[in-house]
Formats: structure tokens, C-alpha cells, sequence
């Protein structure tokens, strides 16, 4: 299979439905599609044309890990990815959509992210969510956002952050063996627990909060 049009009528793309289509590379998704079920296009490794209609309210685990997509669109409505939803693919520009409050589990572990937009509305990017981002030199986190995960950006290439001023809780390893450089944490971050280790480019960090 190399060519996919799913046809008007279809609420949902079954998990599994394209697991291992190593030759697909375009589908057209119908409007009125609800659903992308978990590992739908995984490993489909060349798959480089796709857009997500809008509609779509969840997008399971894994369902594009593995493939070519250098750029989409999750379109505004969308309220869960799943976990490592785009793992080790060559997707290099996002925009998350308010709708979506928390960034899952691995969602865009080890892939080739140069630029991602959280827009305001997500309170949690999850554990591993950045881990291994190399080329994600900058981000700039949404002021609702309250707890960056474990290891949410270990190793990924950012070399200056701002912490928004409602991050309660920075989780061990959030930024462990990256090239930061400058960190701003808030006043109103409690815990932030091994959050820089082995950071060894770190020149500025100013902490807000006397009592971390």
C-alpha cells in the first residue's frame, strides 16, 4: 500500500489499522473522522503526506511513531494524544492546540523537533515528553502550564529556558544532560529535586523561590 484515501462515513481509524506500511506514504482522513486509534500508522516509515481533519478528539499511543511526517497540525478540539504518539519520527513542526492540557508520556521522544508551539491551556507536559529532542533548541512554555515531568527534556538541545511563573513542580532529570545554558525558575515552583542534573553548560540560573 502506498496511497490511502479513507472514505467520508468513518468515525474512526482502528488501532493496528496501518501498523507496518513501510511503503504508505499519503493518506487522506475524511471529515467527520473522530478518532485515530493507538499504533494506527506506526512505523509506516515513509509516510510523509497526512492531515489530521478537524473533529479529530483523540489520537492514540503510538500512532505516528516511526514516520517521515516532517510537519502537522493537530487541530484545535483535540483533547488527548497518547503516549509517544509521534516516538522517533522525523516530525520537526507542531503546534499543540489549547485543547490539549497535558503533553503524554513520550509523546515526541527522540524526534527530529525543531519547533514546537504549546499554546495556552496545557497545565503538563508528562515524563520522557522531550527526551532526546536534540535538535529543539528553544521552546517557550504556556504561563498555565504547572508540572514538567521527569526527564521531560533530558538531553533535548535547549540552551535557555523561562519556567512560566505557575510551574509548581519541576520533576528529577526535567533537564538532565542538555546544553542549558540559562534557567529561570519561578517563586512559585516547590520542587524542583534534580531537576539540572549533569547540566554542564549551565552558566545563570536564578531561582525565585529562597526556599528550594
Amino acid at each position: 500500500i502506498e496511497k490511502v484515501a479513507i472514505p467520508k462515513g468513518v468515525t474512526k481509524i482502528g488501532d493496528n489499522a496501518f501498523e507496518g506500511c513501510t511503503k504508505l506514504h499519503t493518506v487522506t482522513m475524511p471529515k467527520g473522522l473522530k478518532k485515530i486509534g493507538g499504533n494506527a500508522f506506526w512505523q509506516c516509515v515513509k509516510l510523509k503526506n497526512a492531515t489530521i481533519p478537524k473533529g479529530v478528539g483523540e489520537i492514540g499511543n503510538g500512532a505516528f511513531a516511526f514516520c517521515a511526517i516532517k510537519k502537522i497540525t493537530l487541530p484545535e478540539g483535540v483533547e488527548k494524544i497518547g503516549d509517544m504518539v509521534f516516538y522517533c519520527s522525523k516530525v520537526e513542526s507542531i503546534t499543540i492546540p489549547k485543547s490539549i492540557k497535558t503533553i503524554p508520556e513520550g509523546a515526541f521522544r527522540g524526534a527530529k523537533l525543531r519547533k514546537i508551539l504549546i499554546k495556552e491551556g496545557c497545565t503538563e507536559i508528562g515524563r520522557w515528553a522531550f527526551y532526546y529532542c536534540q535538535s529543539l533548541t528553544s521552546i517557550t512554555l504556556p504561563s498555565t502550564l504547572k508540572t514538567i515531568g521527569d526527564a521531560a527534556f533530558f538531553g533535548a538541545g535547549i540552551k535557555q529556558i523561562t519556567i512560566p511563573k505557575n510551574v509548581e513542580t519541576i520533576k528529577e532529570d526535567a533537564f538532565g544532560q542538555s546544553p542549558l545554558e540559562k534557567i529561570t525558575i519561578p517563586k512559585k515552583t516547590k520542587n524542583a529535586d534534580y531537576a539540572l542534573q549533569y547540566c554542564f553548560e549551565l552558566k545563570e540560573a536564578t531561582i525565585l523561590n529562597p526556599n528550594l
